[in-house]
């Protein structure tokens, strides 16, 4: 997975981080399409929860948010972007009144992402989400799945929110799904 060019994060050195439009990490834009790694994935989604809305802003909060993240992980002194091509792919698409149109519409994004072989990576919604993301990767379960979902709000005590597993063997196959604030 060797990057490359046109997947670069915005240089800050070059363009301030509060200027241009907000991605995830200030990383490149792109459309769904091969080389791509792993897909930055905003849903915002918060039709699930009728007596709770707002998650649907936490991929917008996100973005805005995350400006501040450098290239180089100054801990783990990993440096994403120099080892595989990352882009923000926008938002998922939903319905703003049906929260089933929302469930298909935001499966066939994630079948797109899961046919050129990117990781997704999804941020915001609300518990809702996981289920069309889930549904779209289960339909080739001889692919391993590892996906974190960040919610930007968390519905229950955070006992219960800290991370939640799931793990459903599929012919022999594990698929695994991570769920941060669900």
């Amino acid at each position: 997975m060797a990057p490359n060019k046109g997947f670069e994060p915005t240089d800050s050195s070059k363009i301030p981080r509060y200027a241009e439009i907000a991605s995830f990490m200030r990383s490149a834009r792109a459309e769904i399409a091969k080389p791509l790694d792993i897909a930055l994935v905003g849903v915002p989604l918060d039709l699930g929860a009728t007596y709770r809305s707002g998650a649907r802003q936490g991929p917008s909060g996100v973005r805005e948010a995350s400006r501040l993240i450098r290239q180089v992980n100054p801990t783990t002194k990993v440096a994403p972007y120099r080892l595989c091509n990352i882009a923000d792919v926008g938002d998922a698409p939903t319905h703003p009144l049906s929260v089933e149109r929302s469930v298909e519409l935001i499966q066939a994004f994630y079948e797109r992402i899961q046919a050129i072989g990117a990781v997704p990576i999804s941020i915001g919604g609300d518990h809702t989400v996981p289920l069309p993301i889930l549904r779209a990767i289960a339909k080739k379960p001889e692919d391993r799945f590892e996906s974190a979902k960040a919610a930007a709000e968390a519905v229950f005590p955070a006992p219960t929110t800290v991370a939640t597993t799931v793990v459903q063997n599929r012919g022999g196959i594990s698929l695994k799904a991570i769920l941060i604030g669900a």
